[in-house]
């Protein structure tokens, strides 16, 4: 598995979770392979057979000091309590501030997930929880819709038949001495191109108005490996296929998950669309726990069709980064 490393020249102001990201690529597969590669591509995927698959972006902090460097930091895997709070005052708001917390330093990750982890980057520091807050600032700022042809606000009627200005929020983000990562696994040969094209076009929402730039890194490769794997914890939204909804409906009491709603917006990309928004469609979030079953897939996760344009179906890549890990009895 390899990690991309996504350091910040602005603000971005789509989150870029795995669906996010998968899209992305593939429309950067398509500008710089040509639209048949991004057809097979599409394809493939639709069988159950993607070339790549990606996790969400995750924070990182950079370092300072003696230990400079980054604290890679993950989605904290969802589990239930299984130690004591402790003693005193201080051991117990250490505990909870461990168990709320979103993301986790890969090192106290590990610990959690009972797995031992592979990475050159890696580094002891990483095993102290980080305040995210200090580093990452989502800031929301109010706009206006304009009516172009008249070179004022939009007017449009109200529930109560007055004639207004359209107001409209949009959110960025900001991070300061941070940035984000992710980790690829699959034919890192169709996806470098692909990375490049991004980082020269921006990521995501608003790119052309200088959001979403950032510069792309391989920072090496990871590893993860558990003795006796129990569970898998997934670092994507993740959508199962049929044969491991039945695998999840045999064991409801041995998984802990979150579920997210997801509908996104439908991108001309590809030629035109029919509708305006994608269907929505159910995922179980990053950090969420599955049984691991008989055997360890190399592929979780399906894509699902949530749209039609003029001559192909509009996909959601549900596909699941999934780690092995080991939780005891």
């Amino acid at each position: 598995m390899k990690v991309i490393v996504l350091e910040p020249l602005s603000s971005w102001t789509a989150p870029l979770r795995s669906d996010t990201l998968w899209e992305l690529l593939l429309v950067a597969i398509r500008h710089v392979h040509g639209e048949q590669k991004a057809q097979e591509v599409a394809h493939a995927a639709r069988r159950g057979e993607p070339p790549f698959v990606v996790s969400s972006a995750m924070p990182f902090v950079r370092r300072s000091g003696a230990q400079a460097g980054r604290t890679y930091l993950l989605p904290a895997p969802l589990l239930p309590p299984q130690q004591s709070p402790g003693d005193t005052l201080a051991e117990a708001e250490e505990y909870h501030r461990k168990q709320t917390a979103s993301f986790l330093p890969l090192r106290l990750w590990c610990q959690k997930a009972g797995v031992n982890v592979q990475f050159q980057h890696a580094s002891e520091s990483e095993g102290v929880a980080v305040d995210l807050d200090r580093h990452f600032v989502r800031v929301e700022t109010v706009h206006v819709s304009l009516d172009r042809m008249r070179l004022k606000a939009l007017e449009r009627p109200t529930a109560d038949g007055d004639m207004r200005g359209q107001l409209y929020t949009c959110a960025e983000t900001f991070a300061a001495n941070a940035g984000l990562w992710f980790i690829v696994e699959g034919e890192m040969e169709l996806l470098q191109p692909a990375l490049r094209f991004l980082e020269h076009v921006g990521f995501g929402t608003d790119a052309t108005v200088g959001k979403g730039h950032f510069r792309v890194e391989e920072s090496g490769e990871i590893a993860f490996f558990a003795k006796k794997p129990t569970h898998v914890v997934t670092l994507s939204l993740y959508v199962p296929g049929n044969e491991e909804l039945q695998l999840l409906a045999k064991n409801p009491s041995n998984m802990w998950y979150e579920l997210e709603f997801r509908q996104g917006r439908q991108s001309p990309h590809f030629g035109p669309v029919r509708g305006y928004q994608k269907q929505p469609i159910a995922c179980y979030r990053e950090g969420s726990v599955f049984p691991l079953g008989e055997r360890y897939k190399p592929v979780w996760g399906k894509a699902s069709v949530v749209g039609k344009g003029s001559d192909h179906d509009v996909l959601h890549a549900g596909f699941g980064l999934m780690v092995p890990i080991q939780l005891s009895e």
